[in-house]
């Protein structure tokens, strides 16, 4: 049994409880298989422990330690830097899918697409059809209205002569017979229509004694060119 003194044992306990708390978990820290001690080089040949392992050889810890720092885990810009990787993988992967989906030919689109595309086909002829009759509707009530104008103009100059005439009939009934037939008449209203005609311009100059056949000149070229 070796000889220990008391200053070696004391020594060698504090040395133990005083070591840095970094050195207690390297100590703890996995050695895959060589975190046991090795016998001691000077065991007892009887049973005498005072202070186990003091003696003992430790293992390899520079190789343990290398080992150990290899195996851990990423540093953390490392493991920033898988993380942007996988986002990366993940982006082109949504992006080949998306672009695949847009690529896939008209053929496989299902009986549901068919349909609707039809329909919708359909309605855009009909969307057509109905604008091209809303346009030949608004040219029809321009006519109507246009043509409805020259009408009352025209009845009204009609009416102007017929004023005219009656008037120069009365004169030679009142020389010669002393009476009337028609009598003084107030002309007609055309409500404005004669001025609305335009290109060219249907001037109305009212009932004229003797009367004019010329005022209906403007009326006919307008009906002409219109």
């Amino acid at each position: 049994m070796p000889e220990y003194s008391s200053i070696t044992i004391a020594t060698s306990a504090a040395d133990a409880w005083l070591r840095p708390k970094s050195s207690w978990l390297r100590e703890a820290e996995p050695d895959f298989g060589r975190q046991r001690r090795r016998a001691d080089s000077n065991r007892c040949t009887r049973l005498c422990r005072p202070l186990p392992n003091l003696s003992a050889t430790a293992p390899r810890r520079g190789i343990v330690a290398r080992r150990y720092a290899r195996d851990s885990s990423p540093q953390p810009k490392e493991a920033l830097v898988t993380r942007i990787k996988l986002a990366a993988l993940v982006a082109a992967a949504l992006t080949l899918t998306l672009f695949s989906a847009l690529a896939q030919p008209a053929s496989a689109a299902s009986p549901t697409d068919k349909k609707i595309a039809a329909l919708t086909k359909q309605v855009n002829t009909l969307s057509k059809q109905v604008k091209t009759l809303t346009t030949q509707l608004t040219a029809t009530r321009r006519e109507l209205v246009i043509n409805f104008a020259g009408d009352t103009c025209a009845a009204a100059l009609l009416a102007d002569i017929q004023i005219g005439t009656w008037g120069v009939i009365d004169q030679i009934a009142q020389a010669t017979q002393g009476k009337t037939y028609f009598g003084p008449q107030t002309a007609v209203d055309d409500y404005k229509n004669c001025s609305f005609l335009a290109q060219p311009d249907v001037p109305r100059p009212g009932p004229q004694t003797p009367p004019s056949i010329r005022i209906l000149d403007p009326l006919l070229q307008w009906l002409h060119i219109t």
